[in-house]
């Protein structure tokens, strides 16, 4: 479906440029870096050296990073392969707890202890670079993609054989191809702006986030806690992420087995978080930030035995993830997400605002300057909250094969 129009209102138009905070850089170098980073990225590595996106999984199959590989800027065709993997070291949110935000291991300790005798050399380059993201802005035109759906609903973008090698990007630069016009990654020397900011606006990580968000695409320990998480009920699938076809790396075996004889019930959606009792719009200034991982309740909003049609039960919660002033991301049963877009059920957020589930502001240097009341949420008052999900545009509706 089209994105809500009350969202695309707190978009950038222009082409936009921010800087994306808390993200961690690890260089992998060498030889054998192609064969190493095969064992261990849920996503084939070409012997040819190529920017890609990826995950980590545990030997559960569950996500432990979320990762973009690049090319290192310094990096050309004769010289020995040279990659620089980004992933997230925190959460996006600076106002999340330290209970929100998992603890999440160096990529590069990580790495060291798969590392045996490859000719392979890994260094952080954390401090070394940032990394921005550059995207088009909200009246871009996008090219509608093509996808191979599985009976079990994994969903893969089909990507020309022509341009599969360079469809990630080269050195330095990553197109982020995690879902139509999303934009670049690009690696900057710290200190340093980079080359968008001659004809981009220069965003906050704040409008970075919202951009994100209304594309439907989770990223961090957040959105895809570590341990905890599963490929494809994460949407890595319809980002590129996983290939269901290679072998031989950390968690293939619940991964392949998923993809051949699961079912796939839940996915990541983004959402609108409206108050039942008010007439405050997702764009108002006075809609608080909830904590994630905060539990999302679905019940019938007409008789589940009317009309003689046979419904749902409402089992099981959702999940809210990320999420700023009234935006935000959610993992939900499909199930449950169908029946709504029908009319059948409603969502609403289980909260407490005695517990502390309501996070009231984002300091003024992380949106760009709005300023602190401006963006603070308004005091709790035993309001409830619905939630509202949408399907990315874009994305292919789930077919009856799949129910």
């Amino acid at each position: 479906m089209p994105l809500p129009p009350s969202i695309r209102a707190l978009l950038h138009a222009a082409p936009s440029t921010a800087r994306i905070p808390a993200r961690g850089l690890l260089s992998v170098r060498g030889r054998d870096a192609p064969d190493f980073l095969n064992g261990l990225l849920a996503s084939s590595v070409s012997k040819t050296p190529a920017p890609a996106y990826s995950i980590v999984l545990n030997a559960q199959g569950r996500i432990l990073y979320d990762v973009f590989v690049h090319l290192h800027p310094d990096f050309r065709d004769d010289a020995e392969p040279h990659y620089v993997l980004e992933y997230a070291t925190a959460s996006p949110l600076p106002s999340a707890s330290e209970s929100d935000s998992p603890a999440v291991l160096p990529l590069t300790k990580f790495f060291r202890r798969h590392l045996l005798r490859q000719d392979v050399r890994l260094r952080d380059l954390t401090a070394e670079y940032d990394v921005w993201a550059a995207w088009p802005g909200s009246n871009a035109d996008t090219q509608p993609r093509e996808w191979a759906v599985a009976k079990s609903g994994v969903v893969e973008p089909v990507i020309d054989a022509a341009e599969a090698h360079s469809a990630w990007g080269g050195p330095g630069l990553l197109q982020d191809r995690r879902a139509a016009g999303l934009g670049t990654h690009r690696l900057v020397r710290k200190g340093d702006d980079p080359l968008e900011s001659r004809d981009h606006d220069i965003a906050s990580p704040a409008d970075y986030l919202l951009h994100r968000i209304a594309h439907g695409v989770p990223e961090g320990v957040i959105d895809l806690p570590p341990g905890q998480a599963f490929p494809f009920e994460s949407n890595i699938d319809m980002m590129g992420g996983v290939s269901v076809r290679k072998g031989c790396y950390i968690g293939q075996e619940l991964t392949s087995r998923t993809y051949h004889t699961g079912a796939i019930r839940k996915r990541i959606l983004p959402i609108m978080l409206e108050p039942i009792t008010s007439t405050l719009s997702p764009s108002s200034s006075t809609i608080p930030n909830f904590r994630p991982h905060l539990s999302i309740r679905a019940s019938h909003s007409v008789s589940p035995n009317e009309d003689g049609v046979r419904r749902p039960r409402p089992r099981g919660t959702g999940k809210l993830l990320t999420n700023v002033n009234g935006v935000g991301l959610a993992l939900l049963r499909l199930e449950h997400v169908e029946a709504a877009l029908r009319g059948e059920l409603a969502f609403e957020l289980d909260y407490s605002a005695e517990q502390g589930d309501v996070s009231t502001n984002l300091p003024s240097a992380w949106t760009g300057g709005i300023g602190e009341d401006e963006v603070k949420g308004a005091s709790d008052d035993g309001r409830q909250w619905k939630v509202t999900p949408w399907w990315p545009e874009g994305l292919p509706a789930r077919t009856e094969d799949e129910a």
